[in-house]
């Protein structure tokens, strides 16, 4: 009987730690492979149905909201299942579009995210998935994830940019790079900084495990207080 109890009590405990364990190698092998991630040109035009199941969009959507397509591209990077994204800016502005599509060995995932880069290093990202607010934010940088859908997300991300902007005087960053290096940097700078945090690969199962309450809270949700010490 005790010997039982001794082995079930191994299999309860040790469960949740292993499935830790496991979620923190994971974590830590994306991270590595993010933060030498390429992007390469593969397209000027869009060659994805956006009205096919594995996005549900509506393939004139960004056409209507003015943006412009910008280009399509293939993410590669160590640990990540290999993806294409698709981009629209808004011309003048520094606002985009991206829908990422990534192909698993069951099927295709697509999500979207609305970008806004400010000056003084500032950045706003509203996802369309709650995966998007797997990783805290480094200094500087906001996230909120909409999940409600397309329209939903985007007036959500607009309401943020004003919010954003207001709260701390601030104005659109004046862009002078293609929309490629943007996000490699973008990205890459993001994974460094999650990699710099304390036993970053262990918080990953919190971060995982929480992602969703995490979602649908706006920008001023989040920061009610929205001033400039929030950005240190």
């Amino acid at each position: 009987m005790g010997t039982t109890l001794t082995w079930i009590l191994v299999a309860v405990l040790g469960l949740p730690v292993g499935v830790t364990l496991l979620i923190g190698a994971a974590f830590l092998a994306g991270m590595l492979g993010l933060a030498s991630a390429t992007l390469t040109p593969s397209g000027r035009a869009p060659s994805v149905d956006l009205s096919d199941a594995s996005t549900h969009i509506d393939p004139e959507w960004p056409e209507r909201q003015g943006f412009e397509f910008v280009g399509a591209f293939t993410l590669v990077a160590a640990a990540n299942p290999k993806g294409r994204i698709f981009a629209w800016g808004v011309p003048g502005a520094a606002t985009f579009f991206c829908l990422y599509v990534f192909q698993t060995p069951k099927e295709a995932t697509a999500a979207t995210d609305m970008v806004t880069f400010f000056e003084g290093d500032v950045g706003l990202t509203t996802a369309s998935s709650a995966d998007g607010m797997l990783v805290p934010p480094r200094p500087g940088e906001f996230k909120q994830a909409i999940t409600s859908g397309i329209d939903e997300q985007w007036r959500a991300h607009l309401e943020a940019e004003q919010y954003v902007r207001s709260s701390l005087r601030i104005d659109y960053a004046a862009l002078d790079v293609p929309f490629d290096e943007l996000f490699l940097t973008k990205v890459r700078s993001e994974a460094r900084v999650v990699q710099r945090r304390s036993w970053f690969g262990l918080r990953a199962a919190y971060w995982y495990f929480t992602r969703t309450s995490r979602a649908d809270r706006t920008i001023e949700q989040q920061y009610p207080d929205l001033n400039r010490t929030n950005l240190s």
